[in-house]
């Protein structure tokens, strides 16, 4: 039974020993890879490569603020309770004329059984 327990835990040694050098290596290759990407580009081409990154998102911040620009509700719309024309059926843009904005106009047929808005 030791000599079995004996052998899991150098096998577990082992394993963990390889993870350790495979992590390692990765990183070692990353940090060859990033010299390298320096080297061949230099520091100033990094720097170009991420202002072009994030120019395009500051464009879309920008496009978005110019589309928000002058719309606005104004503060008597907001006001609870209340409608833009006090008058019953008249458009809320011409209040000052009374003139109903969508009569109903439908003709005398079997389904209306010539039913005319009365009100």
């Amino acid at each position: 039974m030791l000599p079995k327990l004996l052998l899991a835990a150098v096998a577990l040694v082992v394993m963990m020993l390889v993870g350790t050098a495979e992590a390692q290596t990765g990183k070692v290759a990353e940090s060859r890879m990033a010299a390298s990407l320096e080297e061949q580009v230099g520091v100033a081409g990094i720097k170009k490569m991420a202002e072009e990154f994030i120019q395009p998102a500051a464009g879309r911040i920008f496009r978005r603020k110019l589309q928000q620009r002058d719309r606005y509700i104004t503060y008597q719309a907001l006001r609870a309770n209340s409608i833009p024309c006090g008058w019953k059926g008249n458009s809320y843009y011409d209040c000052s004329y009374r003139i109903r904005a969508n009569p109903y106009t439908r003709g005398c047929t079997e389904a209306t059984r010539c039913f005319r808005y009365t009100h």
